[in-house]
């Protein structure tokens, strides 16, 4: 399960399967049916903590990072575009000058 705390998204470290009795299970059980399941569960779980993450690149190039902008406010029900969520970019720009113009 991943770890919910209120400064990011987490996925946890271990998860606990008996390794001994995986090879015993018989794939035909309710056993191994719930094996299934939960596996599943933690991969859907994985994947959407790791698809919620903000990934801290700062690239010279275009690079998306994670993060949702609010939907365009100028789009509503009556608008021909549908109002989405937008996809952050993020880009770094180096201003080498900046340093010279803070000085004085």
């Amino acid at each position: 399960m991943a770890v919910d705390t209120r400064y990011g998204a987490f996925v946890s470290l271990t998860e606990i399967f008996e390794i001994e009795n995986l090879g015993k299970i018989d794939i035909n059980s309710p056993e191994y049916r719930d094996f299934l399941v939960r596996l599943r569960e933690i991969l859907n779980n994985q994947a959407m903590i790791l698809n919620i993450k903000d990934t801290g690149i700062y690239d010279p190039e275009e690079f998306v990072c994670g993060q949702i902008w609010f939907p365009d406010p100028t789009l509503g029900s009556s608008s021909a575009k549908k109002p989405t969520e937008r996809q952050v970019f993020r880009k770094v720009v180096k201003l080498l000058l900046l340093k010279d113009i803070l000085m004085y």
